[in-house]
């Protein structure tokens, strides 16, 4: 696949009429005249020498590198998932050819739509939005704290937004909110992983081409360009269609089922299930219930003990006080601080 200016064409073989391939051999590939830009680093730093000694154009260069993979991404939902240097081939007039297709990554429409949902938050500093598409793109298992990890999408945003705009570090930020999702318990599916491996691959190959690129330039357009799309009237009639089509079904089958529910009702009855851990967490409640009223019986025991012990000047005394009756109090006082203490700890304070 390669890109020259706007167009996306295939490279293909030329034609050998007369050749025969023996059974079980390979067809040879075409030759190609241009330069790797190879995987090692001091490698690369020798590429792109060799791409100045021939007078190509390296910030063009890493345009199109650019250009091409979001191409891929946004207008075909197929994308090389590993643009790493030894896979791109420069060929004469600054033609960007990508190599070795074995690693590719495939999106639907939806996923296209929830990634630029995601872009188009973070370049508005809109943390709601962001923790929407993050939630939307996100493979839940269970209970997540929306409140806590828009916080931290907040403050990610707020230090981060800038170097995101400013194109220096985008992957690197994304990155980072892989890493936020994990510390709430969610993962990105696959296909995202793939995409934000291919992106930050392909921003340090261009960067090494032309420090200055702002990678962030050329994303933004693509990223309007989509959210239009959703909005247009075009889009917005056939959801509309959809909309009544299902509502249609809905209308057929909606009394049928309700009719079905409520035989089942009145066959059955209402049956309540309980999940173990259920019972385990009301269990553990009652007991941890039945020990804060014990606790409450013995110390106010002991307070009312200690109070007729000092009334009577029962036993040894201190100074005229009755060492029981302090020694009532002194005890009733820790238990009580030790009770307060483990209500405070199980938030039933």
């Amino acid at each position: 696949l390669v890109l020259r200016g706007r167009q996306v064409g295939v490279l293909r073989a030329p034609e050998a009429p007369h050749e025969v391939v023996p059974r079980g051999g390979r067809r040879q590939a075409p030759q190609l005249e241009g330069v790797a830009l190879r995987r090692q680093r001091a490698d690369v730093f020798e590429a792109l020498a060799e791409l100045r000694r021939q007078g190509h154009d390296l910030p063009r260069i890493a345009r199109h590198g650019v250009t091409l993979l979001l191409r891929q991404v946004f207008e075909h939902g197929l994308f090389h998932a590993d643009p790493h240097p030894g896979n791109i081939f420069v060929l004469p007039g600054e033609v960007i050819c990508l190599l070795d297709y074995g690693m590719v990554g495939q999106l639907m429409p939806e996923d296209t739509e929830r990634f630029a949902d995601l872009l188009a938050a973070v370049f508005r500093k809109d943390t709601a939005a962001a923790t929407t598409a993050v939630l939307e793109a996100a493979d839940i298992t269970g209970p997540v704290d929306r409140r806590a990890l828009e916080r931290e999408l907040h403050e990610f945003i707020a230090f981060e937004a800038e170097r995101i705009m400013a194109g220096v570090a985008f992957g690197e930020a994304l990155g980072r909110v892989i890493a936020i999702l994990r510390q709430h318990g969610l993962a990105l599916p696959a296909r995202y992983i793939l995409l934000i491996k291919a992106l930050a691959t392909m921003e340090q190959v261009a960067h090494d081409l032309d420090p200055t690129l702002d990678v962030a330039v050329h994303l933004r357009p693509y990223v309007e360009r989509l959210i239009r799309r959703r909005y247009s009237s075009r889009r917005v009639l056939r959801d509309l269609t959809r909309t009544a089509r299902a509502l249609l079904v809905l209308g057929r089958t909606l009394p049928t089922d309700v009719h079905g529910l409520l035989v089942g009702l009145d066959r059955d009855g209402l049956k309540v299930a309980l999940r173990p851990e259920d019972l385990q967490r009301l269990t553990h409640a009652r007991e941890r219930s039945a020990s804060w009223i014990t606790f409450g019986l013995i110390i106010g025991a002991l307070i009312v003990g200690s109070s007729l012990v000092l009334h009577r000047s029962t036993g040894p005394a201190l100074l005229g006080v009755s060492l029981l009756g302090l020694v009532g109090y002194i005890l009733a006082t820790v238990l009580g601080l030790g009770m307060v203490f483990s209500m405070w700890r199980a938030r039933r304070f």
